[in-house]
């Protein structure tokens, strides 16, 4: 019988067999470090964006309640206003300009953290969502704002980690 492992191959090395089995490296998924989002500029774009949402939801149901009074389909339509602002805000401006109004005036990009693409609108829904949901929770709503300071690697919050998505910055 032949004994291969002793036996040069064609490239005029000799195969020893590797024990234990060498893991192959990964390069790091992310982008670069210089690329992250600072903290205080996400805290300063969520800020805006709590704003923005209060004026457009102000600027709509306002003259609803005034028209309408104490009208009952005023009040649902009211109702239907601050929910479908609540729901959409974020994700359609996330999907569509890759940030929130907020974001993009402190010049932050949404990505997806595998590639840095846009993200899809499933995506950027199930990141608000995952948001949302994290946000019902009282302590842990905190803890998921504040995760990014501690988080390393790529500075996420813990919905930012549910939706694998990093926030960089970027010029507009």
């Amino acid at each position: 019988m032949t004994d291969y492992s002793q036996q040069p191959n064609p490239y005029g090395y000799q195969q020893t067999p590797m024990y234990p089995p060498v893991m192959p490296v990964m390069p790091q998924m992310g982008p670069p470090p210089h690329l992250l989002a600072n903290q205080g500029l996400r805290l300063v774009a969520r800020i805006l964006d709590t704003v923005f949402l209060i004026a457009l939801v102000a600027a709509v149901v306002l003259p609803l309640i005034l028209v309408g009074g104490e009208n009952s389909v005023t009040g649902a339509i009211a109702i239907a206003v601050i929910l479908g602002a609540l729901v959409l805000y974020e994700p359609l401006q996330t999907w569509r300009f890759g940030a929130t109004l907020g974001k993009r005036i402190c010049k932050l990009r949404i990505v997806r953290l595998e590639d840095g693409d846009r993200l899809s609108f499933g995506r950027a829904l199930g990141r608000y969502g995952s948001q949302f949901l994290l946000g019902i929770i009282p302590l842990v709503s905190l803890l998921d704002d504040l995760w990014c300071c501690w988080d390393r690697p790529n500075r996420q919050c813990l919905h930012d980690k549910m939706a694998t998505t990093v926030v960089i910055t970027g010029t507009w």
